[in-house]
């Protein structure tokens, strides 16, 4: 069984940058996600993982007029697949939103919820695009 450590989620506002826009609180809404590794069964399929998706979120404190959150997932421990290697999503905000129920996406699809768009899919450890969408 391999076990992997969970990398940080990194939230932009895409806003310009200012003073404001990290003061956002980030919250996993299920406690199987507790920022160190990544649950049982979450992992990539060549991994083990048997239906790996993104943690769903409640993010808050929003600058507001910010319009989308963009989520980069990164394996801090493989340069080829930093900056996104694991997928980047963007999740668009409605008008005037200071706050946000971020949905859970599913990996190796391209399927994905209302308000989300695959920025970039994930790659595999030689860093070449791998087609299926994103995957932790």
């Amino acid at each position: 069984m391999n076990f992997f450590t969970l990398k940080p989620v990194t939230v932009f506002a895409t806003l310009a940058l200012s003073a404001n826009a990290f003061a956002m609180d980030v919250k996993f809404n299920d406690a199987a996600w507790n920022g160190k590794k990544i649950p049982e069964g979450q992992q990539c399929l060549n991994y083990d993982g048997k239906s790996p998706a993104t943690p769903s979120m409640t993010v808050s404190n929003i600058l507001t007029g910010t319009e989308s959150l963009v989520f980069v997932y990164n394996d801090v421990s493989n340069k080829r697949m930093q900056h996104g290697g694991h997928g980047i999503v963007e999740f668009a905000l409605p008008e005037s939103a200071t706050s946000a129920e971020v949905p859970r996406v599913f990996g190796h699809t391209y399927e994905v919820p209302v308000g989300i768009e695959m920025v970039a899919e994930y790659r595999n450890r030689k860093g070449e695009a791998r087609r299926g969408g994103r995957c932790i």
